[in-house]
């Protein structure tokens, strides 16, 4: 997925339409955009045929929520005979059976060595029994631990095949409908919508004296909606020469999307 960068973008487009500022420059009533905070377009980790599209144009989708799923059938089957080997127990119990018997024996018949009733050779043979009885429980151990990272790898291959989404927001663009290949084109595009962005190109001569932290009114072009303080959150470092502006951000708190993304909008900044 990526997530688009906009103060640029949107900065020049109203630095482009607007003529260049100078000290005269009105500051009462400066044009200003309305932007998502956020422009993700979703596409799929993996290749695979679309089963399923879980959300329209203009549905709004919360992090987390199924947006798409692909056929898995193939990942379904890893993950049941991954989740067969890693639960199967039977082998590790014979092991530690074995062992344990191999142990008993190898106690006895130590006695009986030490009353010269075996051989040096038969108690060194069954030592070795006990000692390949401790190393096959070893290897069964191993094998387990094993079964269970095929296990954690398949149902992360499965489970990477149901797309979520990486944002609470706004869809925007629905591009592929069931039963299309999913390659490198995204599949939903989401705006997220809370916070918005205003952004809004300044004449050169305010440089310096907009900070991080102030406030200013602005007032939007959507019926209904009234002014409001909009703190700003980010000034340009870099004077754009062809305009003499440079760009600023501000920050809005939207939680209940009564301002759309899209909309133009004035914001006044004091001469002084």
């Amino acid at each position: 997925m990526r997530k688009l960068p906009l103060l640029s973008t949107i900065v020049s487009i109203l630095a482009s339409v607007c003529p260049a500022m100078g000290d005269d420059t009105p500051l009462d009533d400066l044009v200003c955009q309305v932007v998502a905070s956020e422009r993700v377009e979703v596409a799929s980790p993996v290749a695979g045929i679309i089963q399923s599209v879980e959300v329209d144009r203009g549905d709004r989708v919360t992090k987390g929520q199924v947006l798409v799923t692909l056929r898995a059938d193939m990942e379904k089957a890893d993950v049941a005979l991954a989740e067969s080997k890693a639960n199967t127990s039977a082998v590790l119990r014979s092991k530690e059976t074995t062992l344990a018997f191999a142990e008993r024996k190898l106690e006895r018949n130590a006695d009986l060595r030490r009353r010269n009733l075996i051989s040096e050779n038969d108690l060194d043979q069954l030592t070795t029994e006990r000692d390949n009885a401790k190393l096959d429980l070893e290897s069964a151990r191993e094998q387990q631990k094993i079964s269970a990272l095929e296990l954690a790898k398949a149902r992360v291959l499965l489970d990477i095949r149901t797309i979520r989404s990486p944002t609470d927001g706004l869809v925007t663009e629905r591009n592929l409908p069931p039963g299309n290949l999913v390659a490198e084109k995204p599949v939903v595009v989401i705006n997220k919508t809370d916070p918005l962005y205003i952004e809004v190109a300044l004449p050169a001569n305010l440089y310096g004296r907009v900070k991080i932290g102030d406030a200013y009114r602005v007032s939007f072009s959507v019926p209904g909606v009234g002014p409001r303080d909009v703190k700003v959150s980010l000034v340009d470092t870099v004077i754009d020469s062809a305009s003499n502006t440079f760009g600023v951000r501000l920050v809005l708190d939207n939680p209940d999307s009564v301002v759309p993304a899209g909309a133009k909008c004035h914001v006044a900044f004091p001469e002084n």
